[in-house]
């Protein structure tokens, strides 16, 4: 049984075919597709697919890049949408240090609130990050991040980092840029256990 675990189907490039497209990976062994909002906006466009759609489900979350200006409302927002039934984690949340759109003291305090959240509700975390790796570990381990779980999306980083997150029993997946000319990824594959590694 094969589960897309990150997927973004509200994207305006699907809007001719969307349905095509749930439609095709489901006729081609896919059980579940996962899609994953990246603030409130998006949020709700994962959950009212998932609603639509008996094979698609949710995740919520404000992204690094969009947490420049977020408030008390939106942790709320995203509470509430986390709640769904189809909801399955919170995310997409992290750090994100190569784009820089919110300083980095916004982005930790963004990440931490939506960490304390996956608590709460018992929820694993899609975790983005990008150029953070120092600080990405520094707050998965005193947040006590393991406890509820989750991956590293698009993973990044050196063998040692690498090591750190696993100990820390949390997933990695390796995306798209497993494919780039410059890629020097392989190793990395090589050395995650295959219990520990998502599509």
């Amino acid at each position: 049984m094969l589960i897309d675990t990150h997927s973004h189907l509200y994207f305006d490039s699907f809007d001719e075919d969307r349905e095509l497209v749930i439609q095709r990976a489901i006729e081609n062994g896919l059980a579940a597709i996962i899609t994953i909002g990246t603030d409130v906006e998006t949020s709700k466009q994962a959950v009212a697919l998932a609603e639509k759609y008996a094979s698609v489900f949710a995740a919520v979350g404000i992204h690094p890049t969009d947490c420049a200006d977020v408030n008390d409302d939106d942790f709320e927002a995203i509470r509430t949408l986390a709640q769904h039934e189809k909801v399955i984690a919170i995310g997409e949340v992290g750090l994100d240090y190569y784009h820089m759109r919110a300083e980095k003291e916004v982005q930790i305090a963004t990440f931490n609130r939506q960490i304390k959240m996956a608590h709460e509700l018992k929820l694993p975390l899609i975790i983005h990050n990008r150029d953070s790796h120092e600080d990405m570990y520094k707050v998965l381990s005193e947040s006590e991040a393991s406890d509820a779980g989750g991956v590293l999306h698009s993973f990044s980083g050196n063998t040692e980092f690498l090591n750190s997150i696993l100990e820390l029993d949390l997933h990695v997946s390796f995306t798209g840029n497993i494919t780039f000319k410059k890629s020097d990824a392989d190793e990395l594959v090589k050395n995650a256990p295959l219990e520990r590694l998502l599509l």
